[in-house]
């Protein structure tokens, strides 16, 4: 959990190199809850190389900001390990605050297998866990 949020540290984080999703235009974009009022989108190589199918290793990195579509207010990655959560496509989830530290709701830190983020992600097209392609 702790390690993708030390890689996102600094003004230029590594995952802001990588490919917008397909249908977002590459700059933030209106969002909804639970995320921002505005998102910002970014696929690992794996994943941008096959978004319809999002294989094993894909990462998908949404920056969530404020109202003003410039203050960050979260950073929410979702990768897809083998073996992880079967049930659930095998995406694991995380949820970090501006500063790289994760989230939590309460007591409970929002990484791993957080329930509100696999009841949402359920409802995806084609029971895939994932919007990028829907």
């Amino acid at each position: 959990e702790q390690k993708f949020g030390n890689s996102r540290q600094g003004t230029h984080p590594a995952y802001r190199n990588w490919a917008p999703a397909p249908g977002t235009p590459g700059e933030t974009y209106p969002g909804q809850s639970p995320h921002g009022a505005f998102l910002k989108l970014y696929l690992n190589r794996v994943a941008a190389g096959n978004p319809k199918e999002m294989p094993y290793g894909s990462i998908i990195v949404k920056e969530n900001f404020g109202k003003d579509a410039k203050t960050l207010m979260a950073v929410t990655v979702m990768y897809r390990a083998k073996g992880y959560d079967p049930e659930h496509n095998d995406w694991y989830y995380a949820k970090y605050n501006p500063n790289g530290t994760v989230a939590k709701k309460g007591d409970m830190k929002l990484v791993g297998k957080p329930k509100g983020c696999i009841e949402c992600h359920a409802g995806a097209d084609g029971n895939d866990f994932t919007f990028a392609n829907d």
